[in-house]
């Protein structure tokens, strides 16, 4: 959790009101349930962080009548959830079978003094134990990094990656 970024906690909550799960049921092909808010602790991550992954696995391995899992789609929060988020998916549905799609100027894969349960190095976190093949990581967005992150990113399998500057992007804006 990133203390500071004013009211991150509501996010879910504004998410709910804006997108009403009643109202999206309607025009789905399949069921969706609003499973809640997951319990955290907002002055530690390193205590929230199991039991968001513990929630998110139990979510995932609800069994449909079909025999196939759920699929978590998780909504607010900051990136230091995204860890337990995604590890708790691949808990479910095994190490390498879970994909993610990366929208942030930031790479989130840098261990800050060694730091890994932190806003910024979940990606690292999640690739480094197996959870998400590089080949399975897409960034979207990214300002330059580094040339070390980006040898990183290329060591561990990351092919596809898309960088914006804002400097050489024409918004159509006279």
């Amino acid at each position: 959790m990133v203390l500071g970024r004013a009211n991150r906690r509501l996010d879910p909550v504004v998410a709910r009101n804006v997108h009403r799960v009643d109202r999206l049921h309607a025009c789905l092909a399949f069921p969706i349930a609003d499973y809640g808010d997951a319990l955290i602790d907002p002055l530690s991550t390193e205590r929230s962080v199991h039991e968001i992954r513990k929630y998110v696995a139990e979510i995932a391995g609800v069994k449909l009548k079909n025999g196939k899992h759920t699929i978590p789609i998780i909504i607010g929060g900051d990136h230091s959830l995204s860890y337990p988020n995604i590890a708790g998916s691949a808990d479910v549905y095994g190490n390498g079978n879970v994909g993610v799609i990366h929208f942030d100027a930031h790479y989130d894969a840098a261990a800050f003094m060694g730091h890994l349960i932190t806003h910024g190095a979940w990606v690292k976190r999640l690739i480094e134990e197996g959870h998400v093949p590089g080949k399975n990581y897409l960034q979207v967005g990214l300002y330059y990094p580094g040339e070390e992150s980006f040898d990183w990113m290329r060591k561990k399998g990351v092919t596809e990656q898309y960088y914006l500057n804002p400097k050489t992007v024409d918004d159509g804006r006279k």
